[in-house]
């Protein structure tokens, strides 16, 4: 914008003196030149290597930052999967003292009341084996095994 001022300020510097300006003139040319060059720079300085490079620079950035967030929401799902293996080995072993410290209450009230095993606790439930039996036992360890495994 200011190098069109100039140049109009030169034309009219020029038909005031009366003399035209000519397109040989050195200076004429070089400021036809000069804005020529402005106005290419201005119509592809939006595209240039420069504003390439700055729009990569800034998605660089956006991918990096969302990495970075992806990165501390894997490390927080992590710790939680590893929180709920150790809830479940915990519950474990918490059911199998529960089943032990059952059998032994049982005991003890029967032979406390002075009476034989009734016949509901000597028929074993068709959906529930005995905990003293090998299978229970062998599921558990099983169970275990993978949880710590896993």
């Amino acid at each position: 914008e200011k190098d069109k001022l100039l140049l109009r300020y030169k034309q009219k510097r020029h038909a005031a003196s009366g003399a035209e300006p000519s397109k040989d003139d050195p200076v004429h040319r070089l400021s036809a030149e000069v804005l020529r060059l402005k106005a290419e720079r201005d119509q592809f300085g939006e595209s240039g290597p420069e504003a390439s490079a700055k729009r990569l620079q800034k998605k660089y950035a956006k991918v990096s930052s969302y990495a970075k967030n992806l990165e501390r929401e894997n490390s927080s799902l992590r710790s939680k999967l590893q929180d709920a293996m150790d809830d479940m080995k915990r519950l474990i072993n918490d059911r199998a003292k529960l089943i032990d410290i059952s059998n032994m209450l049982r005991c003890d009230l029967q032979h406390a009341m002075g009476t034989a095993p009734s016949a509901s606790a000597t028929v074993p439930d068709p959906g529930r084996v005995p905990p003293s039996h090998p299978t229970v036992h062998t599921m558990e360890d099983n169970i275990r095994k993978l949880i710590e495994e896993n």
